[in-house]
């Protein structure tokens, strides 16, 4: 009786014909379980964070197909990760993503020396060689092994996970040595080249912050502060970031330099939609947070859906997108491309579509900003709810000052923004490197199986 038929699980999902079909074609290539190359899996736990701390902490949203990027950036001190171990990412581990509906079976391979602490959301699976750690993220991030890591999961209503002991028993094709050896310089290498491109933001990055004076502003708070009743009054709130003296000082030092609310730059804000039903084959694109980034926003990976009026939310190219909800995407934002003749563009609900003064302010240079260590911190300050429920309003805006350079005849330097924005497009040109790295590596995988993968099984 075969690996496949002998399954002990009833849910849908994993009785799909169309995984089985996958599951069935590597099991007759010739496979071995990723427990048999691993010392175990576990989950991460729930961090103290301290921004003190030196020792990054790994959440979902950081983890992509080539990097670990650094936003939001958040800490433990080495003393609580060194009592804390089991949450330490060992060097030549795979890092999964393992709760939530289009967030779960993201995979990265961590290879380096830097000392990482991972959240619970995250399961780790230290190696015992590490010859296979390139190889076996590249398997997983391929349509073969994310198909096949999501058939795994357990759960429904959208709270769903993938249990570390799931995560073992998935099978990995036994390509011979040197396809092995092949495919792991080739993801090792697309990582470097993606890291290289990175840097090109991390420059445009500095000249926002020296241009524009806020370098020289200290941005840290104390850990604990005190507030004159009357501020609290005028501000309507009496959550702690929303008078965070960091942030108040930063409102104003950006505000006597010429900067402008976000509000004042908005011209017009539509909220997205909740489609009752996602359908691959719809004619309507639904740009999700998942989907919202600056540069290099991905309609391909977006979903669809079909039958819904969309005349209130349709977009027509060019809005700044920004995301309104979710511990770690609030306030991420990005710049809608412009709509082919058959196709209809909408929000989801969780983001808002804004066409700005472009007299004052790109919205490629706003999403840049907005992107920006500094662009965040003044998003999440503003942010309402508690326990990872995080919700951003437009009202909000206005308490969001996006630094503006004048020109001596009182207009915007909008040469200045392209330039920034030029600079740090160069992050498009990584995401493009790592797209056709991606797809080299997913065509030996074609090539050795010899069947195709249903992506219609794969959430986008």
């Amino acid at each position: 009786m075969s690996a496949v038929s002998m399954t002990r699980r009833a849910d849908p999902e994993f009785s799909d014909p169309r995984v089985m079909a996958t599951a069935t074609a590597i099991e007759e290539y010739g496979s071995d379980a990723l427990g048999t190359f691993a010392q175990g899996a576990y989950r991460g736990m729930g961090p103290v964070y301290d921004s003190q701390g030196t020792v990054r902490v790994i959440k979902t949203a950081h983890v992509r197909r080539f990097e670990l990027t650094r936003e939001p950036e958040q800490f433990v001190t080495e003393d609580y990760a060194t009592s804390n171990s089991r949450a330490l990412i060992p060097q030549n581990s795979l890092i999964i993503t393992s709760t939530g509906v289009g967030s779960a079976g993201r995979v990265f391979a961590h290879q380096s020396q830097e000392i990482l602490f991972a959240d619970n959301h995250i399961t780790i699976v230290p190696l015992r060689d590490a010859r296979h750690t390139a190889y076996l993220a590249a398997y997983l991030q391929s349509p073969y092994g994310y198909q096949q890591l999501l058939r795994l999961h357990r759960g429904s209503s959208r709270q769903i996970e993938i249990y570390p002991a799931d995560v073992l028993s998935l099978q990995v094709p036994r390509l011979p040595d040197d396809a092995v050896t092949r495919i792991g310089e080739q993801w090792t290498k697309a990582v470097s080249d993606v890291r290289l491109a990175r840097a090109g933001k991390a420059q445009a990055d500095a000249r926002l912050l020296q241009d524009t004076g806020i370098s020289s502003y200290e941005v840290e708070s104390p850990k604990s502060w005190s507030v004159p009743l009357m501020q609290l009054k005028r501000s309507g709130r009496v959550d702690a970031q929303a008078v965070e003296p960091a942030i108040a000082g930063l409102r104003s030092h950006l505000s006597k330099n010429g900067a402008v609310p976000l509000a004042d730059l908005c011209l017009t804000i539509k909220k997205g939609l909740q489609p009752e039903l996602y359908d691959p084959d719809g004619d309507i694109i639904v740009i999700k947070s998942k989907d919202v980034r600056f540069p290099g926003l991905d309609l391909d990976g977006c979903q669809r859906t079909s039958g819904i009026n969309v005349e209130d939310c349709a977009l027509n190219g060019g809005e700044l997108l920004v995301n309104m909800t979710g511990e770690g995407t609030l306030g991420r934002s990005g710049v809608c491309p412009t709509p082919g003749d058959d196709q209809v563009l909408v929000p989801s609900v969780d983001v808002v579509a804004a066409t700005v003064n472009r007299d004052i302010a790109l919205p490629e240079y706003i999403a840049f900003f907005l992107n920006s260590n500094i662009g965040r911190r003044l998003s999440t300050a503003v942010q309402t709810g508690s326990s990872g429920q995080q919700h951003l309003y437009p009202v909000h805006f206005g308490l969001i000052p996006i630094p503006i350079r004048w020109l001596p005849s009182g207009q915007a330097d909008l040469q200045w923004q392209r330039d920034v924005v030029a600079q740090a497009d160069i992050e498009g040109r990584a995401i493009s490197l790592a797209r056709e790295a991606g797809a080299e590596m997913d065509s030996e995988f074609i090539s050795a199986l010899g069947h195709t993968v249903d992506l219609d099984t794969i959430p986008r």
